[in-house]
């Protein structure tokens, strides 16, 4: 009798063990779900702050061709007052790219570079 409650025992163990590891693994997938997604943000946000590093460097661009150009003559032509127009600094930092192989391979969209190209994996 003794013998038949002990393996009763040990299949409730053996029943208990088997369900908690079915929990450990969903756990572990909805896990790798969430990381997944979480590397498909930061590669969206990285894309997109390069662009916005791209967009603020083509502005400055523009505003030193075109605008300062024009409104330092008027400074020559003693037909502005105050002093002189700040300089601006062009970004020349973007984003840093993800690197752990494990984004890398799951992420589908890659970073773009300050200049617009690719960036080449590391």
């Amino acid at each position: 009798m003794i013998a038949l409650l002990r393996a009763v025992s040990f299949g409730w163990q053996q029943e208990s063990i088997a369900r908690e590891a079915n929990q450990i693994a969903e756990l572990g997938r909805k896990l790798y779900d969430a990381v997944s997604t979480l590397a498909d943000h930061f590669a969206r946000l990285g894309s997109r702050l390069g662009g916005a590093v791209e967009a603020y460097n083509d502005a400055v661009g523009s505003l030193e061709r075109n605008v300062l150009v024009k409104a330092r003559r008027f400074k020559e032509l003693k037909a502005a007052n105050g002093g002189d127009v700040p300089e601006i600094a062009v970004i020349e930092q973007g984003p840093r790219r993800l690197q752990a192989p494990e984004l890398i391979d799951e992420v589908a969209l890659v970073p773009a570079d300050v200049s617009g190209g690719e960036v080449e994996p590391v």
